[in-house]
């Protein structure tokens, strides 16, 4: 058997409802509890657990950095070297973490598009 080396890996849960009974937040903690158990080290980040304001327009999305918690996410996203994403209420997230500078630009290119 081949030991396969221990990844970093972020689990997003982003379900809008952060109530417990939800079936994405159940599938992130078990996807979770079997990282672990497989050796991994993880971060499990709940979406509608963060409060930010949407980009609305051209010069919101360009200008500024996200500071707080939303700074985090983009330490999270650094960190992982896998991710897991469940569910929706990601566009906003994903507009506010994956700014220019960080995302894409001379020296980074980790997405490919931005909607």
């Amino acid at each position: 058997m081949v030991a396969r080396k221990a990844k970093r890996i972020l689990i997003i849960d982003g379900h809008p409802d952060a109530g417990p009974d939800r079936l994405p937040h159940a599938l992130a903690a078990a996807y979770q509890r079997g990282a672990v158990d497989g050796g991994h080290e993880t971060r499990l980040e709940r979406v509608a657990e963060l409060e930010f304001e949407l980009l609305r327009t051209a010069d919101e999305f360009n200008g500024g950095r996200p500071t707080g918690r939303l700074r985090e996410q983009q330490d999270a996203q650094q960190w992982a070297e896998h991710v897991v994403i469940l569910f929706a209420l990601l566009k906003d997230y994903f507009r506010q973490v994956f700014r220019p500078g960080f995302a894409f630009g001379p020296a980074r290119n980790i997405l490919s598009c931005v909607g």
